[in-house]
């Protein structure tokens, strides 16, 4: 995800770089920083794309899981 991210910037591809850091999403904490990096270099179109990946890839596990079941992975980090 990392090198995908870094040749579609290299190749001014917005598009496949957001989808390059929605892939990090797998684990969340490793988004971060790319995510922080963007800010930083205001790749807005590139966010944008990585914000609605995010929140597609949210419907869908929301719909698998449930409604109720939302606060189970926070409170499982919290346990652990």
């Amino acid at each position: 995800a990392w090198l995908g991210l870094i040749a579609a910037e290299l190749k001014s591809r917005p598009v496949l770089g957001g989808l390059a850091v929605a892939l990090m999403l797998v684990k969340p904490q490793s988004a971060l920083l790319p995510v922080f990096w963007l800010l930083y270099r205001r790749r807005w179109r590139t966010l944008s794309v990585f914000a609605g990946t995010a929140l597609v890839l949210a419907a869908v596990s929301i719909a698998v899981v449930g409604v109720s079941q939302i606060d189970a992975y926070p409170r499982a980090l919290l346990d652990s």
